[in-house]
């Protein structure tokens, strides 16, 4: 079966097939059942608006008897912004046993956002074969593997020493290739096309370097895509810049409260691609002709890659249409969370108010390291994992994750900008002046119930940033070092290794310790209500 093609009522004796062909080496062949429906079909990322002209077309060849009541067509089948569905058919005389070509030209009467093309040999005795089938706009071919060949596409990957991908390589083959244009003409056939990228100091693609060379000797081209990136790292704006002519094109990013591009308006402020996800990320409607690989999560840098259908998010490639990661998680899991011990659950089934900007996002160092502190200075078992839960939780909070709040989590002020006094230290000892403050009001108010998990909570929350002061260090957003705390594999171990998991864990004694004094102090029941 070629990769881009589906089957439903096929055999073994259906497929790709060297028996009879129009162009190329193949054709797709189905052999016929005359008490049977038998189809292949395609899914076709194709969008535009109402008023587009479109040429479907392929070709069909029958050999051996054919039925009058069964079936041999072709049809494409359009879904309409709004829901609907239109439906053209293409059909062929069964009298003729040669090779035949059907066309038909549509004019579309709404947006549409995609389509599906279905290739029928029905109820039918002999044996058909199908071969160079298009769906064109703007002599535009939407249709992968027309033709059926086998895929001679090659795409190489290269990495750099810290996993940042710093180029891609593609050769098409001359059948297989679509036509889309793409970027400004990002694709062709019979081209290999080299991508090379550039990062900023945060790991973030900064610009792109595209190089096309015809395999037929024409003259290369060379795109050029820039993006502007605000002080967080969120992309706000991308330029793309064709060699040949210098034309140059400003495209702006809307997002929406997750972070997924909704639309791309130019320089005028036009709109010019807009799209729709569902929860996990997978486009389900979209209008552009722009070469954008920003789009679900794209604030967080999530980059979509199409020649895979996957997403770039951070260490691991993530694919939308499974929800899950292509690859294991390095951590081991947490059995009081249950999500975590899959190690290719994605944002732990709740991608509605999840991001995962690192592919390492879900991780349980900081619960396990307050925990561990808390029951040696002898904390109940009880306090000791709620302070080690919020501990962890500041990195999903709303207010306070590293999306949010990267100056919670790093040495910088909330605009990005380091700063001399370390920023995660001024919040710790905020959140413990407010413990202070309830246990004070705990002891003098006791006729009013006051919350006993409201200092546990403060105190886990200003754990966290004492911890991520070992774990990042004073280094940037990209790197996260408490990767390398012990039974978490990392391949910077030269950055930080048991040391700063000690070190961490010596600060986060340091931080409880000073809460039990003080609470001791200002609070005559805390012995009571928090030690064992």
């Amino acid at each position: 079966m070629p990769d881009m093609w589906k089957g439903s009522g096929l055999s073994g004796l259906d497929g790709r097939s060297t028996e009879q062909k129009n162009n190329g080496k193949y054709s797709f062949k189905i052999a016929g059942n005359k008490y049977k429906s038998k189809m292949a079909y395609q899914s076709v990322d194709i969008s535009g608006n109402s008023g587009d002209s479109l040429v479907f077309s392929g070709f069909n060849k029958v050999v051996g008897p054919v039925s009058s009541s069964g079936l041999i067509c072709a049809k494409v089948v359009i879904r309409n912004t709004d829901g609907t569905n239109t439906t053209h058919t293409l059909s062929w005389p069964k009298s003729r046993h040669d090779w035949m070509l059907g066309d038909k030209t549509i004019a579309t009467t709404k947006p549409y956002s995609k389509a599906t093309v279905y290739l029928y040999f029905s109820n039918q005795p002999g044996t058909c074969y199908f071969d160079n089938f298009k769906l064109e706009k703007a002599s535009a071919n939407y249709i992968l593997e027309p033709s059926f060949e086998l895929d001679t596409d090659i795409i190489d990957y290269v990495y750099d020493g810290e996993g940042k991908r710093f180029s891609k390589t593609i050769k098409y083959s001359s059948l297989n290739s679509p036509s889309i244009p793409s970027v400004i003409a990002r694709r062709g056939s019979d081209a290999a096309i080299s991508v090379f990228y550039h990062y900023d100091v945060n790991g973030n693609i900064v610009s792109e370097d595209t190089k096309t060379v015809p395999l037929n000797g024409a003259e290369e081209t060379k795109i050029t895509v820039r993006y502007i990136r605000d002080d967080n790292g969120k992309a706000l704006s991308m330029i793309q810049q064709l060699s040949s002519n210098n034309e140059q094109r400003t495209f702006y990013f809307l997002y929406n409260g997750h972070g997924d591009v909704t639309s791309l308006t130019d320089s005028t402020g036009a709109v010019v691609a807009t799209y729709s996800y569902d929860e996990f990320g997978n486009l389900t409607s979209s209008t552009d002709n722009v070469y954008n690989p920003l789009r679900y999560s794209g604030a967080n840098n999530a980059y979509y890659d199409s020649e895979t259908s996957m997403y770039k998010m951070g260490c691991r490639y993530y694919m939308p249409e499974v929800g899950r990661w292509l690859t294991r998680d390095s951590y081991k899991g947490d059995r009081e969370q249950p999500l975590s011990i899959n190690k290719y659950v994605y944002v732990e089934n709740n991608p509605l108010t999840n991001v995962d900007p690192t592919g390492f996002w879900k991780h349980y160092a900081h619960k396990r390291l307050t925990r561990s502190a808390a029951l040696q200075l002898g904390f109940k078992s009880k306090w000791a994992t709620y302070m080690g839960k919020k501990s962890q939780k500041f990195d999903f909070d709303p207010f306070y994750n590293p999306i949010a709040s990267r100056h919670l989590h790093f040495n910088m002020n909330q605009l990005g900008v380091p700063i001399g006094q370390d920023s995660r230290q001024i919040f710790a000892e905020s959140q413990f002046n407010d413990t202070t403050r309830y246990l004070r009001m705990m002891n003098t108010y006791k006729h009013v119930k006051l919350d006993k998990a409201t200092p546990a909570f403060k105190i886990g929350y200003g754990l966290h940033p004492i911890q991520d002061i070992y774990a990042h260090h004073n280094l940037s957003w990209q790197y996260h070092l408490v990767y390398e705390w012990p039974d978490i594999p990392s391949k910077h171990k030269e950055r930080c290794g048991r040391d700063c998991y000690n070190d961490a864990l010596q600060a986060t004694k340091q931080y409880l310790i000073r809460f039990k004094s003080e609470g001791l102090k200002s609070y005559k029941s805390f012995k009571k209500v928090y030690l064992r």
